[in-house]
């Protein structure tokens, strides 16, 4: 099994009071080939009234392969968290080559705060949460 994408869905929705700009779900996809993309939904004017945001992409080389290994093997040392009502939630898929998806999921509770680090590193994008509920 080779994973080609890794796709992180983050919903920091229950949080805090959010202002309009505030992000409040974040989609990072990153390609084995180096394309990374980030789509996001602002907070607007509140619940059911959110507003799409931004629609990025980079590219990182080989360091979207490194990602996907990284990824892949911290998940296959580490397994899934359980959900914390109250803190906001991840859902991270793996794609493999043949198409095949493995889900994971958990709680924003900063438990994989090395992940999300490692990630944030090599992606030159601002404000990402990945696995966090601080968008750094």
């Amino acid at each position: 099994m080779e994973i080609t994408k890794v796709s992180v869905y983050s919903n920091r929705k229950k949080i805090h009071h959010m202002d309009y700009l505030d992000e409040v779900e974040q989609t990072l996809t990153v390609l084995i080939n180096g394309d990374v993309y980030l789509d996001t939904v602002i907070y607007g004017e509140g619940y059911g009234q959110y507003q799409d945001g931004r629609h990025e992409h980079v590219y990182v080389g080989d360091q979207g392969f490194e990602i996907i290994k990284y990824v892949s093997l911290y998940f296959a040392k580490h397994g899934s968290w359980g959900i914390v009502p109250g803190l906001g939630s991840w859902r991270l898929t793996m794609t493999d080559s043949e198409g095949k998806d493995y889900m994971y999921y958990g709680s924003l509770t900063g438990a994989h705060n090395e992940l999300t680090n490692y990630i944030r590193e090599r992606v030159n994008l601002d404000g990402l949460c990945v696995f966090s509920n601080h968008a750094e």
